[in-house]
């Protein structure tokens, strides 16, 4: 049975992205979250999960601080970005840090259906540049803007820990 983890603080999001994971599967087993903390909790106690809807602006979130966090909790689970959000820089952002997709919150049922499809059979999903608008950042010479993010996503617990703690200080 599929098992899926929709965690989103608008419920009638929430809904809404539960009919496109019924459209794939109709009996499938949805589970839901409207913050971090609920998220968390829900994951370190079930080892069913096969998949993750995951606003990346809820309570908890922190930015991108929140799917690094899932992302050590729980390495294995696949986890989609489902976003307001629809630039070319957060997406990328995303994706260095273990994302398995990222959906703007903008496509129809149809496509967040086949992302979801997509995502279940192993692939990346990423918007195409219609649903995508250009990064207002520039691009430092010589790095790739993504570099450090990816590297946050290799920290152990600890160093995360560490790193959050300095956030918060700063």
């Amino acid at each position: 049975m599929l098992k899926v983890l929709i965690a989103d603080d608008h419920p009638l999001f929430r809904e809404a992205l539960r009919g496109a994971v019924m459209a794939v599967r109709a009996d499938a087993l949805v589970v839901e979250a409207a913050n971090l903390a609920g998220v968390l909790e829900l994951v370190e106690g079930d080892d069913d999960l096969d998949l993750a809807l995951l606003d990346l602006r809820m309570p908890g979130m922190d930015g991108l601080a929140g799917l690094v966090t899932l992302r050590k909790v729980k390495p294995d689970l696949p986890v989609v970005i489902v976003t307001a959000l629809a630039d070319q820089d957060t997406v990328d952002r995303c994706m260095a840090c273990g994302a398995a997709g990222y959906i703007p919150k903008s496509l129809d049922r149809d496509c967040i259906r086949a992302a979801v499809e997509q995502v279940l059979a192993g692939g990346i999903f990423t918007p195409d540049s219609a649903h995508v608008a250009a990064s207002t950042r520039p691009v430092p010479k010589g790095r790739h803007q993504t570099e450090p993010f990816a590297k946050i996503g290799s920290l152990t617990p600890q160093q995360m820990r560490v790193l959050e703690l300095m956030g918060k200080a700063a």
